[in-house]
């Protein structure tokens, strides 16, 4: 009869062990799936994330006159190529009131031609990321820092320039 007994705690006792392992993998696991998530989004320093070089160079490949005068919603050329980088409602801040409309205004209206030649990357963090353009205008290079901010979920909320004005 004890020996029943201890064979069935025993038993009890291995069964919760199992549960409580079991349950501290499968939170470990989430915890990597969320991480490895944000880490898709920002890629390792030393490298420009893809979603910002496709911004960048959406941005400053110019003339674009179907991405400057959309007739009905702007930006619509726009939403497949990196619309999906940007937080909700933030692609049409970027397009009508950041730095891209900047140079496509500039492009359409001096009939220059604008394109991205080099991008290095500044500094970065978990929610930021600086990359460093080298662009041709015209027959000039010239060199800009743009600064991207994301949200909790990877998404740009903020794409801001700060202009060096010095031309090689």
């Amino acid at each position: 009869m004890k020996s029943r007994k201890r064979f069935q705690v025993r038993c009890v006792l291995i069964l919760i062990l199992s549960l409580l392992l079991t349950a501290c993998e499968s939170g470990k696991s989430s915890e990597k799936k969320e991480e490895n998530k944000k880490k898709e989004n920002v890629s390792e320093a030393g490298e420009v994330s893809k979603e910002a070089q496709a911004v960048i160079e959406t941005m400053m490949t110019a003339p674009n006159p179907d991405l400057l005068f959309t007739p009905s919603v702007i930006g619509e050329g726009v939403e497949e190529e990196v619309g999906t980088y940007f937080a909700e409602g933030q692609l049409e801040n970027f397009l009508s009131s950041g730095p891209a409309l900047v140079y496509l205004l500039e492009a359409e209206n001096d009939g220059l031609n604008i394109k991205v030649k080099e991008m290095t990357p500044g500094e970065k963090g978990e929610d930021k990321e600086q990359v460093i353009v080298r662009y041709e205008k015209g027959d000039q290079e010239t060199e800009t820092v743009l600064n991207f901010e994301r949200d909790s979920d990877g998404k740009f909320i903020r794409v801001a320039e700060e202009r060096d004005t010095s031309h090689t």
